[in-house]
């Protein structure tokens, strides 16, 4: 019998980079455990996007982590 299922993974919204691609499992089948995992590694959810480490730089002003050259 073929099934069809569905799975989920977080994509960077700044630079395309797989959340789960150095991971043992490649996407996993609950949307509350990928989004557990992103904060694991560091990335941000912001205005329903989602940045990985390497996407985002600390603001002075605001006193938290934002996007790259969201202020440029």
């Amino acid at each position: 019998m073929i099934k069809e299922k569905i799975f989920y993974t977080i994509i960077c919204d700044g630079c395309g980079t797989d959340l789960n691609k150095d991971c043992d499992y490649t996407y996993w089948d609950d949307i509350d455990y990928n989004e557990e995992c992103a904060k694991e590694a560091s990335w941000e959810k912001i205005d329903d996007k989602h940045y990985c480490e390497n996407c985002l730089e600390w603001d002075e002003e605001q006193d938290k982590r934002i996007p790259k050259n969201q202020n440029k």
